[in-house]
């Protein structure tokens, strides 16, 4: 259990309060199934991107409230680079989950990637399936492959992203991925999800282990995963990414009030508040305010 001290100098009153605001995409949880790829391209509507390389796809209607990140989303869109974009338009070759320049993205195989045929026997597709309150929204890159030298694309595979309405779960769906052992030597993608914190990008980056399965983390970003770990994900692994349940529960609790014998602050008297934190968040948006016209005079806070 982590402990904050926060030490303020008051004239007479005060309250706390702890605000639970941003790094929430931190809590998402992760796991690995095995399961079926099944490809939606016999069902679904085709997308097609502004280009076939570096492209994007129009902003298409989700057709239910997704939250994500705490953000309710009702739109989508497609970036041939492996990316589906909530609520805005990416195109972006460079996988960089840490980037600030483009968040909100879901990302199951984000590399500089191209559609073999240009779309003639392949392409981008979603389906909608399921009734109100459990829809499934389905989007499915059908044999993309890496871009190379020569400007063509090499390794053709297909994978899926799954929203799912019943607790805004994302599904990652590959099928068989063997083909990008053919993908260049230098080829270095990302799995993940990433989304606009206060201060910096809040990402989720997952590395695969067909050994001791696929783990993920929300501290160090994996950007340099190879062609040849890509292979041995094997057809119908599913990674799954499950939001925190909502609570209107406070996520501190004080703890312990140390103050002056006589039951009177004066100006220069100090109050120690040993405040517990519960859950998983720490200091940030902790706040002193003043209250009844008394102001601070200062405070600060620490990590215990």
């Amino acid at each position: 259990m982590k402990k904050i001290l926060l030490i303020t100098i008051i004239t007479l009153s005060y309250f706390v309060t702890f605000a639970q605001g941003s790094k929430t995409l931190s809590l998402y949880s992760f796991e690995e199934e095995a399961g079926v790829y099944a490809s939606i391209s016999s069902l679904g509507t085709a997308l097609t991107p502004s280009d076939w390389d570096d492209g994007v796809t129009d902003l298409t209607p989700i057709c239910f409230e997704f939250t994500y990140n705490q953000v309710v989303y009702t739109e989508f869109s497609v970036n041939t680079n492996g990316t589906v974009n909530l609520g805005s338009q990416i195109s972006q070759a460079t996988n960089d989950l840490e980037s600030t320049n483009y968040t909100n993205l879901l990302a199951p195989l984000w590399d500089d990637l191209k559609f073999h045929d240009s779309g003639s026997s392949d392409g981008i597709f979603y389906n909608l399936e399921g009734i109100e309150g459990n829809k499934i929204l389905t989007v499915e890159f059908l044999n993309v492959g890496r871009y190379d030298n020569a400007g063509i694309s090499v390794g053709v595979v297909s994978f899926q992203v799954k929203l799912v309405q019943q607790d805004n779960l994302i599904h990652f769906i590959y099928g068989d991925l063997t083909q990008t052992s053919d993908w260049s030597f230098a080829s270095t993608t990302s799995i993940g999800l990433n989304a606009e914190g206060t201060a910096q990008t809040e990402f989720v980056s997952v590395t695969p282990d067909n050994i001791n399965g696929a783990t993920a983390s929300s501290e160090t970003e994996n950007d340099a995963i190879l062609p040849e770990t890509l292979a041995l994900i094997e057809s119908g692994t599913t990674y799954i990414f499950t939001p925190p349940a909502e609570t209107n529960e406070y996520d501190i609790a004080i703890s312990n009030i140390n103050s002056p014998v006589s039951g009177f602050l004066s100006i220069a008297d100090s109050v120690k508040i040993s405040i517990e934190n519960l859950g998983n968040e720490i200091t940030e948006g902790l706040e002193v305010y003043e209250i009844a016209g008394f102001v601070h005079k200062n405070y600060f806070a620490q990590k215990h």
